[in-house]
């Protein structure tokens, strides 16, 4: 369909600031119209349209038109491929992909000749180089302090502050993140380049702590600030402790804000579920802790990324590796099975462990429940109540509180105060 343009009788050529890539497209229509394809250059210059070849070639080739108005590319013509060509044709690949392509995704692309022509001219990270974009890989011995260094300095000048570590992250800096992990953490680098450092200190956080932190935000902002602004404002800090200490709607209640009483009932239910599933981790680990040092185990390993996205309590020495899942569930019978059942369905703990252990606190699944879900799930994956747990342990009641125990089976948002006390430790 043509861009409504007026048209012209016959073709004139154009006074140089005419052309745009508006233009172009309007005047290759109008030539596809008159020849019944799309032109070549040479068919442009047959038909007296030199301004507009050179025009295609301002705005990223002939081709890219080609590929604008539908059209199958031609070949490009030998000794088309420089390094100018290359990065005009990279960055309309770019603006298309919203970030630097891969080998692979040209070739998906049917750009073939824009991926050879990359590899004759120095390679993917030749280009990445010389558009400022970093390196997929860096050879071994590649980052020093020195280098770390010198590319925090060249994003803080692009950025115009030091980089938080999700900048870095949405700028593709993964192998420089990687490499500050490595050489002695994000801080150090702050202090290096004289910025302040924005980590807190181990015990900073508590409700008094994010109330004043909050206070300040809410002066500068106007408003209670959402989960989007803070980690716009690079406050996941802050964000963690909200979460870790009450919820946004908590927290809102807390400063001064007026909250519904369908917000109250959620934000109450998130910290009592939160705390709860807290607690009931916390004391399966001084379990398995207690258990480690009897049997001269090595201690276990808490908090354990498996994988990408993948992160499980506990992985213990029982003689095999074993990961632990502790589970809350207080629903229906249906309910629990389904939430017990997803733990093994989608994560693949089978390729990291010897097995799988779902420790369960939930009084609403009886002994035949429990030998169902064994059934179910495979060899590598065991269910456990809490009971059944220690039994397989062979771990003395004596040295448990079986009657915290029975408190947290039996524990609901309703009957919360009456069975225990979440605000004191288990």
């Amino acid at each position: 369909m043509l861009i409504k343009m007026t048209k012209e009788a016959s073709y004139k050529r154009k006074s140089p600031g005419y052309w745009t890539e508006k233009t172009v497209l309007f005047e290759l229509e109008i030539t596809i119209e008159e020849l019944g394809h799309f032109p070549t250059q040479k068919e442009l210059a047959k038909l007296n349209k030199g301004d507009l070849a050179a025009s295609t070639s301002k705005f990223g080739g002939l081709n890219r038109f080609r590929d604008v108005l539908g059209y199958t590319q031609l070949r490009k013509p030998d000794g088309y491929w420089k390094e100018e060509t290359i990065i005009t044709e990279l960055k309309y690949v770019i603006e298309k992909l919203n970030r630097f392509p891969k080998q692979t995704e040209l070739k998906e692309m049917k750009k073939h000749d824009l991926s050879i022509a990359i590899s004759k001219h120095g390679g993917i990270n030749h280009f990445r180089d010389k558009m400022d974009f970093e390196r997929l890989y860096k050879p071994d011995g590649y980052w020093t302090e020195d280098i770390i260094i010198n590319e925090l300095n060249s994003t803080t000048r692009r950025l115009g502050h030091f980089p938080t570590y999700s900048e870095l992250t949405s700028m593709k800096k993964k192998t420089l993140l990687s490499a500050i992990a490595q050489h002695n953490g994000i801080n150090f680098y702050r202090e290096k380049l004289e910025y302040e450092l924005t980590q807190k200190p181990a015990g900073y956080w508590n409700d008094e702590t994010v109330i004043n932190e909050l206070n300040l935000l809410i002066e500068e902002l106007g408003r209670f600030p959402s989960q989007t602004e803070l980690i716009r404002l690079s406050r996941n800090d802050l964000l963690g402790a909200i979460h870790k200490y009450g919820g946004l709607t908590y927290f809102k209640e807390k400063t001064g804000f007026t909250i519904s009483m369908q917000e109250k009932y959620k934000s109450e239910l998130s910290l009592y579920l939160s705390k709860r599933g807290r607690k009931s981790e916390q004391l399966i680990r001084e379990i398995i802790t207690e258990w480690s040092n009897i049997h001269g185990k090595p201690s276990p390993d808490f908090n354990v990324k498996l994988s990408k996205g993948n992160v499980i309590e506990f992985v213990c020495d029982f003689d095999k590796k074993v990961g632990i899942d502790v589970t809350n569930t207080k629903a229906s019978k249906g309910s629990a099975y389904s939430t017990i059942s997803r733990k093994w369905k989608h994560k693949q703990y089978h390729l990291h462990l010897d097995e799988l252990w779902i420790v369960v606190f939930t009084d609403v699944l009886s002994l035949e429940d429990y030998i169902k879900l064994n059934i179910k799930s495979p060899d590598d994956v065991k269910v456990f109540s809490i009971d059944d747990f220690l039994k397989e342990l062979d771990f003395s009641t004596e040295l448990c509180n079986t009657k915290k125990i029975s408190k947290f089976n039996n524990c609901t948002f309703h009957n919360k105060n009456e069975m225990i006390n979440i605000n004191e430790p288990v």
